[in-house]
């Protein structure tokens, strides 16, 4: 399906083909949200690219090498994967990590833009590959979507979902989110089901906590 044959579907399916409310344009936006979840939960939109180290440089701007970037999955440095961990992690186990060099062993996100290895790269020009998930741009109406035609139909129930949740259509909205989810990989408490898209509380326990004898 083009995107634009996805964004009529979206609107068809929440009731508003004439676009009044709703617009192709405004679904396009949640339709780009829906392929990025699917990209990290299925790995749909997963990219690596390789990145030059610098001696003794800790951080990297990871856009300056890929857009895209959304988040890392993978990075390994000759062929050994490196371990993921925090800059809190680092700072608290080392405080002086920054003059630490030696082979990289981990590597963590520092904000949303930065790439950081532990120790610091012992010389220049030693090359790590980073495999991420990236981040789809919004479609052309004519274009084409980042994943493939088997998942267009769980974009049009992400996009459906958020619309109806928009609208108080609470039933219709969790019936769409629950096949997104479904598709997409995550199962869901089976106690939080129609009762609680009423606003009434949630089903009891199915094996209650037991309470010590006194």
């Amino acid at each position: 399906m083009t995107p634009l044959q996805v964004n009529d579907a979206v609107l068809y399916g929440v009731g508003e083909p004439e676009g009044i409310f709703h617009t192709s344009d405004s679904v396009s936006a949640y339709v780009q949200h829906g392929e990025l979840l699917l990209g990290m939960l299925r790995a749909l939109t997963e990219k690596t690219v390789p990145l030059t180290l610098v001696y003794n440089q800790a951080f990297y701007p990871i856009h300056t090498t890929a857009l895209d970037f959304a988040f890392p999955l993978r990075v390994s440095i000759l062929k050994k994967q490196l371990l993921p961990t925090t800059l809190a992690k680092v700072v608290s186990a080392d405080p002086s990590w920054m003059r630490k060099i030696g082979e990289p062993k981990k590597y963590f996100m520092a904000g949303c833009n930065l790439l950081g290895f532990y120790p610091t790269p012992p010389s220049t020009g030693l090359t790590a590959r980073i495999t991420y998930i990236s981040n789809p741009p919004v479609p052309a109406t004519s274009g084409t979507f980042v994943i493939s035609p088997e998942w267009h139909e769980v974009l049009i129930s992400y996009a459906s979902a958020v619309l109806l949740a928009k609208e108080q259509k609470y039933e219709l909205a969790t019936q769409e989110m629950q096949h997104f989810l479904e598709r997409a990989g995550i199962t869901r408490n089976p106690r939080f089901g129609p009762p609680e898209t009423k606003g009434s509380r949630a089903q009891e326990p199915l094996h209650p906590a037991s309470e010590a004898n006194t």
